[in-house]
């Protein structure tokens, strides 16, 4: 971070920040670099030195989802404060949130943090999957359910992850008999 800093700064300043938008084979920019390290020092450098903090990876991704990635909860307070960030904004082709997201990698801190931001526990993504449903552990269901979520959200999946059985696919309709099958009184 201290070199970057310096570089930004540096006799070579106006070069890099003419670097600042440019995106690699993937589509990412330094500023999806830096989120997706989790380091607040670099993001903070590259947005003083003019980097897009609004910046979408392939249109569909905001600089949000690179943070989820770093797990960091430092980065995601950073990356929420900033103007024109919404924490329940949909993103993806699924319009999923943050939260799903953060309750899909099983990250109870992140989870916590976006929340506590005002993250919607209610909002479904377009196959209309809850957070609570897409709960991977009970830690993280209880924490839902802390939050106001409902049990009857929680969908087939959900009640697996209740019952101690194994998670399996979310979007998995089809009804089956055997998905009961060791549950106890």
């Amino acid at each position: 971070a201290q070199d970057l800093e310096l570089a930004l700064t540096g006799p070579q300043a106006d070069d890099l920040r003419a670097q600042l938008e440019v995106t690699e084979g993937w589509g990412r920019t330094p500023m999806s670099f830096a989120a997706q390290l989790g380091d607040v020092r670099k993001l903070r450098a590259l947005q003083q030195t003019g980097a897009n903090v609004q910046v979408m990876w392939l249109d569909k991704y905001p600089l949000a989802w690179w943070v989820l990635d770093s797990r960091s909860t430092e980065a995601m307070r950073w990356c929420l404060a900033q103007a024109g960030v919404q924490v329940d904004a949909p993103f993806g082709d699924l319009q999923e949130t943050l939260l799903l997201d953060a309750i899909e990698r099983d990250d109870l801190p992140m989870t916590e943090l976006l929340l506590n931001a005002g993250a919607d526990v209610h909002l479904q993504d377009d196959p209309g999957l809850y957070p609570v449903g897409a709960a991977r552990s009970r830690a993280m269901q209880a924490l839902l359910l802390a939050h106001g979520a409902r049990e009857d959200e929680m969908a087939r999946a959900g009640a697996k992850v209740a019952l101690c059985l194994p998670h399996g696919d979310p979007f998995d309709t089809e009804r089956r008999p055997e998905w009961l099958l060791g549950c106890t009184p």
